[in-house]
């Protein structure tokens, strides 16, 4: 069986990130993420665990915790029960910290 994995990284792009303040406790949920200082899960179906979490920092966020994450950023979960492949709904909030000037269709600028 091949290990699928869920690659959250935002490539040369930095951010801060945290997740939504849904109540965590919903069934209907099948990962929650709230990055509340760790980048383990707070609920999931499957492995909460991050098979890779590299360069990572966390600060404030909206509600509670964010992680920021800049270039050579890695954030990987197993999929298997953690993500449905069918469907679904991904929210967040995102935090870009670079000026608009900076970057021009979806790249950097050179300086």
């Amino acid at each position: 069986m091949t290990v699928k994995k869920l690659f959250l990284s935002l490539l040369s792009a930095t951010a801060l990130c945290a997740a939504s303040a849904q109540d965590k406790n919903d069934a209907s949920l099948t990962f929650y993420l709230p990055f509340d200082g760790d980048a383990s899960a707070a609920q999931s179906a499957g492995d909460p665990k991050p098979v890779t979490a590299k360069n990572l920092s966390f600060g404030e966020g909206i509600d509670g915790k964010a992680v920021f994450i800049g270039s050579g950023s890695v954030l990987e979960f197993l999929t298997e029960k953690n993500l449905r492949q069918d469907r679904g709904t991904v929210m967040m909030y995102f935090k870009p910290v670079w000026e608009p000037s900076d970057v021009v269709a979806g790249t950097e600028k050179s300086k």
